[in-house]
């Protein structure tokens, strides 16, 4: 206790050095320890009350980036020496105790030996918890500054950069990226002084045990550095790869700027590829990172877009960003898109973006599956998603509005056919289609879910599996054909057969066959119109002989229908005039003359009227529909009707004369009063005003449209499943308590076999819902039972 108490005294005087004299004193191990514990103390004291304060003073001033970098250094400089003074008394310490103790035939205790290791790191904690002074902050400002200056002078001088951005060919960017030997830009930017200063403040603080802190501040603002160059050079910016330049500039800038911060023995070329990796890693998920963020906008402008995608698609392949290329997509997709606000068009047109970007990124079709569900889901509650479809994807006009880049809906329709017909030639060569489809598979990535289907579709397979069965859009299309056709009067349809080909070699003749007899109308019709007009009137035809003489066919055109295989058509009743009547009963009479013994139903208010309306001096002439040139033609006789008059001669219904007379009077040739009994009177006007004239132009597809609407898909299939409403009632009568829709639909493919039942289960439960609606069924759970 004497010896040990000298050691105190010995150790506590300032400025002593370790006397080989009292060496005897360490030949006991507890001793010695004790002695190194005593000077750790008071080396750790010297830090607090002198060094530290010392450091602290020289950094008062540091209040920017120039500041840090003027005064950091020699303050660390100071610190670093005089702390390695008592690392080496330390390590003489532990020295002259390892001589005394093997001397005395006693073992080094471990304690002892990492006396030195133990006051270093002592060091940097209180250097890292100095409330004084940021050292963490002052470092990272001193860090930033020369990275700058080492980007400023690759911006003056840019060597590799500059030759890489010139190289044609991925595979030759991604090699020169990966060389990681210093350029003539490097070596002459290593020879400065301010780099000098750099690496002697770097080496100062491994000095101070401060390595890790360094290594983490460093590679923090090099992120930091690449984030801002991916910001300034590849933000917003789609039209061209930036992925290589951005990987050559991490070699040239950020990796230099390590050489310089990290020790000696870490700049050798495994450690130097092991951040070459690291870097072009952060270059990856930083890039990918912002591409997803625009990957709504990227969709949007595709296919300028393609080179973004391409860097995306690589960014994909090196991280593991699927989750949040999901997760971020669709939130973007669902906010931005799949709201109340977007038409429903514009919403199908970015789905097939959509569908045609992600192939680009990922062929599998992963990605696809996951971002596009939320979309279809979200189609599937719009009432006019199939015709939208129907109308983009049969529109072969250059100006279709689903048109991306040079190809529409249309073309994809008649390129997917010309490979459908290529797989099924004789002659193709099985091997050769099997080996070009092995060498384009990909595997799935490795967080891929796998509940998801991830065969790879074509866009016009995604758009009809919207509702999971093409039944719909067949029946959708079906009814605009119907409509087309309809509103023809030179039987031209020559563009409705081709598309109906496509049509037929994607979903197959059997499903399309309706439209094909639709389509053979028209040409008969064609073919029995001249025929009718050619055939002279005789005994076997009827002629009125109260005919006027403009009471002849000639004047008339007639589309006649196969009513089984046209979709239900609108029913509306009207008294046509006599000199119309007359026309079509000496037309009836004609065509049943050639096709005897069949007989033509007339539906007088489908189609479409020429007249010659003379309005005091003027003249017009206007295609009207059948309905608004009856009604007109009343006031040919009469100059003024009133409303119940005009309903009961047109034996049409007052509310359907008031929607329809509205076209005339909106166009001022019929005006409307109120008489003394305040009831509707319709005038014909006399002449009309220089408003009207400008209108009349203008308004003449509206006079056509102003016939009947066709049935809606909707009200088209609860027309065709009425008949088996008796079938479904008498089902329910026998079960009291009711069905499951799957029980209803399986029974009625069992037993209705006359009409064949040949719906779906999904149509099916929309016809028992409007039943529901109706209070005839009723549904408790998922069974549907009759209402009591």
């Amino acid at each position: 206790m004497v010896e040990l108490r000298s050691w105190a005294t010995f150790l506590d005087t300032p400025n002593k050095a370790v006397s080989t004299t009292d060496s005897s004193a360490l030949r006991d191990p507890v001793t010695a320890v004790l002695a190194s514990a005593v000077l750790g103390r008071k080396y750790e004291r010297e830090l607090v009350d002198e060094l530290l304060p010392k450091f602290g003073r020289a950094l008062a001033g540091c209040d920017g980036n120039a500041a840090v970098t003027g005064l950091l250094q020699p303050a660390l400089q100071v610190l670093s020496n005089a702390v390695h003074a008592q690392l080496q008394n330390l390590a003489d310490f532990t020295y002259q105790a390892a001589t005394s103790l093997a001397q005395a035939n006693k073992a080094l205790p471990a304690s002892l030996l990492n006396a030195p290791a133990k006051h270093l790191r002592s060091t940097a904690a209180l250097l890292q918890r100095s409330a004084e002074y940021n050292l963490t902050g002052l470092l990272h400002d001193l860090y930033t500054e020369q990275m700058e200056r080492f980007r400023n002078c690759f911006d003056d001088d840019p060597g590799t950069i500059e030759d890489l951005t010139q190289m044609e060919g991925s595979e030759t960017l991604e090699k020169a990226a990966m060389d990681i030997s210093p350029s003539r830009s490097a070596a002459s930017i290593k020879s400065q002084a301010w780099v000098a200063e750099l690496a002697r403040a770097s080496a100062n603080l491994r000095k101070l045990g401060l390595k890790a802190m360094s290594e983490q501040v460093a590679a923090s603002v090099v992120n930091g550095n690449i984030e801002q160059h991916l910001q300034a050079a590849a933000h917003g910016v789609f039209s061209r790869p930036v992925l290589h330049q951005a990987l050559a500039y991490a070699k040239q800038v950020p990796l230099q700027f390590l050489q310089v911060v990290l020790p000696p023995q870490a700049s050798d070329d495994q450690s130097l590829q092991q951040w070459q990796s690291k870097l072009e890693y952060c270059v990856y998920e930083m890039l990918g990172s912002m591409r997803i963020r625009e990957m709504f906008d990227i969709v949007v402008d595709y296919p300028d877009t393609r080179p973004a995608l391409e860097d995306l698609k690589t960014c994909l392949i090196h991280t593991n960003l699927h989750s949040y290329f999901i997760s971020s997509f669709r939130s973007e997709t669902e906010a931005r898109l799949l709201h109340p606000g977007a038409a429903t068009k514009d919403i199908i047109e970015q789905y097939v973006a959509t569908i045609r970007s992600l192939r680009e990124v990922d062929p599998p079709g992963v990605l696809l599956a996951a971002v596009g569900r939320p979309i279809k889901t979200y189609l599937q509650g719009r009432r006019d998603t199939i015709r939208c479809i129907v109308t983009a994807l049969t529109d072969d006009t250059k100006d279709s509005e689903t048109t991306l880049g040079n190809e529409s809906l249309f073309d994809e329709l008649g390129r997917g056919a010309i490979e459908e017909a290529g797989e099924n030639q004789e002659d193709a060569d099985t091997d050769e289609a099997l080996l070009s489809v092995a060498e384009r598979w990909e595997p799935d990535p490795v967080d891929a879910d796998s509940s998801m289907e991830t065969s790879p579709q074509d866009v016009i397979s995604m758009l009809v599996g919207i509702y999971g069965s093409k039944e719909l859009f067949i029946n959708e299309y079906r009814v605009m054909l119907a409509d087309k056709l309809l509103a023809k009067m030179d039987y031209d349809c020559d563009r409705e057969i081709r598309t109906l080909e496509l049509l037929k070699i994607r979903f197959g003749d059997s499903n399309m066959h309706n439209c094909e007899i639709m389509l053979k109308d028209l040409a008969d019709s064609k073919r029995l119109n001249a025929s009718i007009k050619q055939l002279p009137a005789g005994p076997d035809t009827y002629r009125s002989r109260s005919a006027a003489p403009d009471s002849s066919v000639d004047n008339m055109t007639a589309t006649i229908l196969s009513e089984l295989f046209w979709p239900a058509l609108p029913q509306e009743s009207i008294c046509m005039p006599k000199e119309v009547d007359d026309m079509l009963k000496a037309y009836a009479a004609k065509f049943h003359t050639i096709k005897a013994p069949r007989k033509l139903q007339w539906r007088p208010h489908l189609g479409s009227v020429d007249l010659k309306v003379t309005v005091g001096v003027r003249t017009l002439e206007l295609s009207v529909s059948p309905v608004c040139a009856a009604i007109l033609h009343q006031f040919k006789a009469r100059a003024e009707w009133s409303s119940e008059e005009l309903s009961a001669s047109l034996q049409m219904p007052s509310t359907t004369l008031r929607r329809k007379i509205i076209f005339w009077i909106n166009q001022g040739l019929l005006l409307e009063r109120k008489d003394a009994a305040q009831a509707t009177v319709y005038i014909r006007a006399e002449h009309l005003d220089e408003h009207t004239k400008h209108r009349l132009k203008d308004d003449q597809d509206a006079a056509l449209s102003n016939g009947p609407d066709s049935v809606s898909p909707q009200q088209q299939l609860h027309q065709e499943m009425a008949m088996y409403e008796s079938y479904i009632m008498g089902m329910l009568t026998n079960f009291d308590d009711g069905l499951p829709l799957e029980r209803i639909h399986n029974m009625l493919k069992m037993f209705v076999v006359e009409p064949a039942y040949d719906k779906t289960a999904e149509q099916l439960a929309a016809f028992l819902g409007k039943l529901a609606s109706e209070e005839k069924l009723q549904l408790v759970g998922s069974v549907f039972k009759r209402k009591a």
